[in-house]
């Protein structure tokens, strides 16, 4: 068995700040701090991270994002992304509801089988998308 380290005291936390280094001059802990106090330190906080995440507002790194964006818009384009197919969706809706109206008639006439095996079939075609070679997913 291993042995487990000593639990630290509240006392010896304390004494050190949220960058394990105790200094008597060092920065107040955030829990040390008034509220006015905290809301600056957080604001500079999230400043910080944003400056490192976020890129610069400068006008050159932005006219190279822009332009980025415009070379992705156009292999979107050329790729027919924005090209909808109306009658395949069209297609499909008409299974769907084929499928769901058989699976409630056959319901209504008591053939709780047959309901089934129908209402099963329009569930894995619409959750899954089964059997619709003309979509383009």
């Amino acid at each position: 068995m291993r042995k487990r380290a000593p639990f630290a005291s509240s006392s010896d936390v304390d004494d050190q700040d949220l960058s394990g280094a105790s200094a008597p001059g060092a920065a107040k802990e955030p829990s040390q701090l008034s509220p006015s106090e905290y809301t600056d330190w957080a604001i500079k906080q999230e400043i910080e991270r944003d400056i490192k995440i976020f890129p610069s507002v400068d006008p050159i790194i932005q006219q190279e994002i822009s332009r980025k964006y415009r070379i992705l818009h156009e292999k979107v384009r050329e790729g027919g992304f924005y090209e909808c197919p109306y009658l395949d969706y069209g297609k499909e809706m008409a299974r769907y509801s084929i499928l769901f109206t058989v699976s409630m008639v056959a319901l209504r006439h008591e053939w709780y089988m047959t309901s089934a095996i129908f209402l099963g079939l329009f569930w894995v075609s619409f959750v899954f998308g089964l059997c619709s070679p003309g979509m383009q997913y």
